[in-house]
């Protein structure tokens, strides 16, 4: 097959910014978006820690931060997945505010855990190394493992469950519905800077001259981007023609984000190059991925049935939108509300027993 119809070779490298013109920016961003009453107070919460760790930064003698495309990418997924979710939960009448707590603990935890566990499954000498000596942990880089994430989303689930002793399955679900999108541009993320070679093939949709090596290779972060594209597209065609939450169960999403992707995904790992000092480390002819992929798929599938054996959707009272965002802040701001409005009621009952008592 012809050249012509590979993906040409590219890669984004980083950009150095100078510190304080990206301080300066993320300032002017901030005072433009505090003209919006309802972006106020979060734009001033970020010009506050932009100041504040950008100050430190150019005390301890930093001067230029390097702008990295993966990360920028990666950031654009989460927030746009964000919005898709919040604007999900509003229309399936879900408490935006404890939608934005819910995904605190499932972002942050996933992040933490994609790393970790990409150094425990593909980076095991350089975590090794920095056990022995803490210090390496900001020198060396041990990686992201997409489903590292996916594990310590699940596990950060379970930690809000047991910290706001609340129903995790709608929020979940409104998060599963805009992840999509968010690892559309994740993997977009892994493209541009190819983090995923595979093997060499003649594939039209390869990219040529890979690691300008003269050879055109599969790329998996491309392959992934049009993976997240089918599931997105799937996703909005189930739900605009059912549009009434009575006609899909709840957890819906939560069950065919793995059912669809896990078997996509472990097609994909057999696509994975073998012949380069990066390759994948493999487990009986298998990679950590393919493991995964059974264990994400059985997950999805036990799911699936379940969702369907209980069809109807029923959020809590605590955690239904009524037109104003609360969250566990407006949580505690109402019992304090009732605190205060009991003791009246407290201070008149003791009163009357009080006179009672002479006669």
């Amino acid at each position: 097959m012809g050249t012509f119809l590979y993906i040409p070779w590219f890669k984004l490298e980083a950009w150095d910014v100078a510190l304080p013109a990206l301080i300066g920016a993320v300032a002017f961003a901030c005072l433009v978006a505090m003209i919006v009453p309802r972006w106020r107070q979060q734009a001033l919460s970020t010009l506050l820690v932009a100041l504040g760790v950008g100050g430190a930064a150019y005390l301890l003698g930093f001067e230029e931060v390097p702008i990295q495309p993966f990360g920028i990418l990666v950031a654009t997924g989460v927030l746009l997945g964000a919005r898709v979710s919040e604007w999900y939960a509003k229309r399936e009448g879900i408490d935006p505010g404890w939608l934005a707590d819910f995904v605190t603990h499932v972002v942050v935890i996933g992040f933490i855990s994609c790393y970790i566990l990409n150094g425990v499954f593909y980076e095991t000498d350089t975590l090794i190394e920095i056990l022995k000596d803490p210090r390496l942990l900001f020198q060396r880089w041990l990686g992201l493992s997409s489903y590292g994430g996916f594990f310590g989303a699940m596990f950060g689930l379970w930690v809000w469950k047991k910290r706001r002793r609340l129903p995790a399955l709608p929020l979940a679900d409104a998060v599963c519905f805009g992840f999509p999108l968010g690892w559309f541009f994740g993997r977009m993320g892994c493209f541009v800077v190819h983090d995923h070679p595979g093997a060499v093939t003649d594939f039209p949709l390869a990219v040529a001259n890979y690691y300008e090596q003269g050879q055109p290779r599969h790329d998996l972060g491309f392959y992934e981007v049009v993976i997240a594209a089918v599931i997105m597209l799937v996703f909005l065609i189930i739900y605009f023609r059912r549009p009434d939450k009575k006609d899909r169960p709840m957890g819906l999403w939560c069950a065919l984000m793995p059912v669809i992707y896990a078997p996509l995904r472990f097609g994909l790992d057999y696509l994975r190059a073998t012949d380069l000092e990066s390759s994948d480390v493999r487990y009986a002819g298998l990679t950590p991925g393919h493991y995964a992929s059974l264990a994400m798929f059985v997950v999805g599938v036990v799911m699936l049935v379940r969702v369907f054996k209980k069809p109807e959707w029923t959020i809590p009272a605590k955690l239904a939108y009524d037109g104003e965002p609360k969250g566990p802040a407006g949580d505690a701001a109402d019992g304090d509300a009732g605190d205060v409005e009991d003791e009246p009621k407290s201070s008149a009952s003791t009163k009357k027993r009080r006179r009672k008592k002479p006669a």
